[in-house]
Parts: structure tokens; sequence; C-alpha cells
């Protein structure tokens, strides 16, 4: 695997997060973290998107039904996908064209707000493109970030990218949102569309699946939910069962 590849986190986002926080004195009741793309807005995939501005959406399907298969690990997906981005010759000012067309889904930003005002703390975990996702994910209030980015050359075309999230891996994540927070596990509220987030729903303490359905989960720790603004519902009911 090249060196452009190998795992690294987005330190900049840790940074300036540790910098918000650094004046707070309400303790957190703990931190509820968001998978982005299907979840937070309503883009299937973000690396999905940065395809379709050369109308090569089957070939990203083909990409990501080879991973899903198990034909090839994640770090050769993003290889390959590198080599069609620098093929097809992405650049900077595509990324910011598909940016200004970028929404979040309507409650985010209220849903968001009123966890804050519940006592947690709120995160986003997402395998997606930082170029594309981050300023969107920020301007809900979203401090914590960690995805995924893309690197140019001199001429502005997509060279390479850094991997900071794993979609199979999103655990490791949560461990390192925890010791950032100084949170047990038992505190994390994980909120996801894909089964590429189930690695982070076996990780918390809860989970909610953001696909369309209602009611608990059989393991009961996890529901399902068909709209954002059923999160901080959930979280006061697991609140109230803690207290019984």
């Amino acid at each position: 695997m090249r060196e452009d590849l190998q795992n690294t986190y987005i330190a900049t986002h840790v940074l300036c997060y540790i910098a918000a926080v650094g004046a707070l004195v309400i303790v957190m009741k703990g931190v509820v973290i968001f998978d982005v793309d299907g979840t937070l807005d309503d883009e299937k995939s973000s690396w999905r998107l940065l395809y379709s501005t050369r109308d090569q959406v089957a070939l990203s399907d083909q990409r990501f039904a080879a991973f899903a298969a198990g034909d090839i690990d994640y770090e050769s997906l993003v290889e390959l996908t590198v080599e069609d981005l620098r093929r097809l010759k992405l650049n900077r000012k595509d990324i910011d064209q598909l940016k200004m067309n970028l929404r979040p889904k309507p409650e985010a930003e209220a849903v968001i707000k009123k966890l804050k005002e519940m006592g947690w703390e709120v995160a986003a975990v997402s395998a997606g493109v930082c170029n594309l996702i981050d300023e969107l994910v920020s301007s809900m209030g979203i401090v914590l970030r960690f995805c995924n980015s893309l690197e140019f050359d001199e001429s502005g075309v997509v060279c390479c990218a850094k991997i900071a999230v794993n979609p199979t891996k999103k655990d490791v994540v949560i461990d390192d949102i925890c010791r950032y927070l100084s949170l047990p596990l038992e505190a994390v509220v994980t909120v996801g569309d894909h089964a590429m987030d189930f690695s982070m729903f076996r990780k918390s303490g809860h989970y909610l699946v953001f696909d369309g359905g209602q009611g608990p989960c059989d393991d009961g720790i996890g529901g399902h939910i068909s709209s954002l603004k059923e999160v901080p519902d959930w979280i006061e009911r697991w609140e109230n069962q803690k207290r019984t």
C-alpha cells in the first residue's frame, strides 16, 4: 500500500475541538456520534457523488460492490478510487461546485443543538470525503469530526488520499473519541444508516439505526428511527431507564 494511503487522523479537527472545549465547565453526560452520508445529509455516498461529476456513478458502484463482497479491502478501494478520480481529472473546482449543492437534513441542526442543551457532546465519524462534507458538518455545530481527505497536485487535480476512517473499523475511532473526552464506552450513542456502521453500533452503549423503521432492536440497546428528531427522545428514554 502506498505511503499516502496509510491511516492518519485529521489532527486539525482534534486540536480545534480541544481549543473549543477547553473553557467548558459542564460535565458531559456522554457523546452522540453520527455517521454523515445518509444520516446528517441525504447523499448516499460522498465518494459516489464525486464520480457523478463525470457521469461515472456506475463505476463507483462497481468499486464499492467489490469491497462489500470482500474481493478488495478498504485501502485498495480508496487506491482504485483515487486512480479513477485522477484519470477523470477531478479537481478542486469540481468539489467546490458539489459543496454548493450539499444540504443537511432539515432537522439536523436543531437536533444537534437540543442534544447539546441536554448535556451531550456531538461528533461525526464518516468514511466520506472531508473535502466535500466537512464544511457542511461544521455548519451544524459539530466540532469533533473524523473523515477521509483527498489531496491535489500542482494543477489542482486529485492525486492521493489520507484515510482516517475505515468504514468497517469505525469502532477504532470511537475508542479515540472516548479517550479525548474521558468517557466510558457506555456513555456513547451512535447513529447511522448503513451496514458499514455496524462496527460502531457494536462498540457503543446504545445505537440508533436510521433505516425508516421504528421501535427497539432485539438486543435491547438499540433502536430504529425514521427521523433525526427521534434521537433526543430515545436518549431521554434511556436516561430514564438508568434512573429506575
